[in-house]
């Protein structure tokens, strides 16, 4: 360690087998550590066999491979008790080098802050962990663009330490941990810690996990995370040392359920509870401490996130659209309906088409009477005369176009004939009804005949329209 200059371990080619110290390596078999031209450990290739103590290989910048390692079959611990700990190195690509180890190592495995590393291939081998002294098993952290776990698919079992996944910014699943039965507590007391995967959508290699923890959980930060499918094995928790709380759940944006928790969030362990609200789309909405969400409806809306008490009516929530909205194909606010735009257009058309038609033969007159009133088929009056047999009969200078249309009679409005009891008024209401093209024959309010000699030679008779 600390060989600013060193860019080889060729040299080395002779030794065979290591034991370990407490003192200058800290209890590791191997250490390589602060090396800054390092590119390649191929001259520890005659090492074969089991190692006594822990492999510790760390801030490196150089070192891209841990080829030389090939044939170290298993490995003890290092004082702090981890068996394998790789962190610092920029730029190494591959753990492939350890290929050749196999079965149970007695310490955790920690691998953080490998900014070039893609995958754990190479650990595949390794089926049981013991942990550290910080009680975590496996720590896989701050590893920029590692993309998969599928290197840690042969763990088998309970483990006795807590698992650590956190901010590794492309890691889009934990797949390869499915064969983890159980965990023991870990940092914090917490038996697992999920947190800072940027690119994290699914909790589903978890789904080995069955029974208790004695720790809790904390799942954290985790914004393409939607729901925690994969803890559903799990059913009870203990509660973290320093803040007591069993289940941390928060700050993960588009989480939209928890179904994936077994265990019910009010008696999830000895210790507090810290669920965040759900992430419901619009359109949605949840109770708090809810489950899921809930859609609001084909006719309701929400805002993104919306959030109510458990006791609350789902019109808090969701706003219903009218009869003449649709909502918006995002389903946060209702909008102006196609249809209902297309029908007003119609129903406009209509009545302005019908407005001419009926203009042609309406008339707003004061004339008629001591009102404003809409009237039609005025025309001139020729004669109004009692004729025998058919009493009062009034005939005009033109065909009227009137008809009794399965009416015995019908209100008329007559002015301008000179005569008081002919001249129609509020007070003074006559019938009429039809017996020829220009002829009417005049009745009183309630259809019956007018008696005495009404007599007129002019004026006007109108329809009343209204």
């Amino acid at each position: 360690q600390d060989n600013p200059a060193l860019t080889s371990l060729h040299g080395l080619d002779g030794i065979m087998s290591l034991g370990h110290s407490s003192k200058g390596t800290s209890g590791n078999s191997i250490l390589v550590a602060r090396n800054a031209a390092l590119a390649s450990l191929e001259g520890l290739q005659s090492l074969r066999g089991p190692l006594s103590g822990g492999l510790t290989v760390k801030d490196n910048p150089a070192l891209k491979f841990l080829h030389g390692l090939e044939n170290i079959t298993t490995l003890g611990n290092n004082i702090n008790g981890d068996s394998i700990r790789i962190s610092g190195n920029e730029v190494l690509a591959s753990l492939e080098g350890l290929a050749g180890l196999q079965g149970e190592l007695p310490g955790a495995l920690i691998i953080e802050h490998n900014q070039g590393l893609m995958s754990l291939d190479g650990l595949d081998g390794i089926r049981l962990l013991g942990r550290n002294a910080n009680a975590d098993s496996v720590r896989i952290s701050s590893n920029a663009v590692l993309a998969s776990l599928w290197g840690l698919a042969g763990l088998q079992g309970d483990l006795q330490g807590g698992l650590v996944i956190a901010y590794n910014a492309r890691l889009t699943s934990l797949r390869g941990l499915h064969g983890i039965g159980s965990l023991g507590t870990g940092y914090s007391s917490c038996s697992i810690s999920i947190c800072g995967n940027a690119a994290l959508a699914s909790l589903e290699g978890l789904s080995g996990l069955h029974g208790s923890l004695p720790g809790g959980i904390t799942i954290l930060d985790n914004s393409a995370l939607v729901s925690l499918d994969g803890l559903g094995g799990i059913k009870s928790v203990g509660s973290a040392e320093n803040d007591g709380y069993s289940l941390q759940i928060y700050h993960n944006s588009v989480l939209v359920s928890l179904e994936g928790l077994a265990l019910p969030l009010d008696a999830a362990g000895a210790g507090h509870v810290m669920v965040q609200a759900l992430s419901c789309q619009q359109g949605e909405y949840s109770r708090q401490r809810a489950l899921r969400c809930e859609f609001c409806g084909d006719r309701r809306v929400s805002k993104a996130h919306t959030v109510i008490a458990p006791s609350e009516a789902v019109e808090s929530a969701c706003h219903l659209c009218q009869w003449w909205q649709d909502p918006s194909e995002s389903r946060q606010h209702c909008e102006l309906a196609s249809v209902t735009i297309a029908s007003l257009s119609f129903g406009l058309g209509c009545l302005a088409i019908s407005c001419i038609l009926l203009g042609s033969s309406l008339q707003l007159s004061k004339s008629f009477g001591l009102r404003w009133r809409l009237v039609s088929q005025v025309t001139p009056i020729s004669n109004i005369s009692p004729e025998s047999g058919h009493g009062v009969i009034l005939t005009t200078s033109c065909p009227h176009g009137l008809r009794n249309r399965y009416r015995r009679s019908f209100p008329i409005l007559l002015e301008g004939t000179g005569n008081v009891f002919l001249d129609t008024s509020e007070k003074l209401v006559l019938r009429a009804h039809v017996l020829g093209r220009d002829r009417l024959e005049l009745l009183d309010a309630k259809g019956g005949a007018l008696e005495g000699a009404l007599v007129a030679s002019m004026g006007r008779v109108a329809l009343p329209a209204v």
